[in-house]
Order: C-alpha cells, then structure tokens, then sequence
C-alpha cells in the first residue's frame, strides 16, 4: 500500500519489477514509465507483494489505485497469528 509520498520508493520498484518480467516473459519491452503520485495525492495505490495461485485461490487482483470515494477493506484468511506491518519493521504492526 502506498500513498503519494511513498510511490517513489517500494511502490515503484514493485510495478518497475513487474513490467520487466512481463516484457521478458512476453519477449517484448515494457511499454509506457511508472509515475509516482504527487506527494499530497488523494488516493493509495496497493500491490500484492507474492500473488501466488494456489489450487483453491486465484490470483485476479494483484494492484489498483483507490481514491477516497471509495472505502478499503481488508480481510485475513489466516487462522490466527496474522500480522500486517509497514516497511519491513514488523515491530510496526
């Protein structure tokens, strides 16, 4: 998840990333350049780290942007222990 202020950092290695291994896999080059929001923009833009198809999961949501007209809700299939923590720092859950 990243706001403005954080697109140009984890946010842009993440879709960086993934356009070259899509170019790659397609034996194209990647078209069009990330550009990172404006520091005070009003939406966050979310990425899932490892998407990872399993046989009772798929994997059709992978990144968007979401402004604040719309509402974010997250939900934890993990049966217990789950944490969510920011920048690596697991002490910031």
């Amino acid at each position: 998840m990243s706001t403005g202020l954080g697109s140009t950092g984890w946010m842009t290695s993440v879709v960086v990333g993934s356009l070259q291994i899509g170019a790659a896999w397609r034996n194209a080059s990647a078209e069009g350049d990330y550009k990172s929001l404006p520091r005070d923009a009003e939406v966050l833009r979310f990425a899932v780290r490892e998407p990872f198809p399993s046989r009772t999961s798929g994997v059709r949501l992978v990144y968007r942007e979401i402004s604040t007209a719309l509402a974010l809700q997250l939900t934890s299939l993990v049966p217990e222990g789950g944490v969510i923590f920011s920048d690596g720092i697991e002490a910031d859950f």
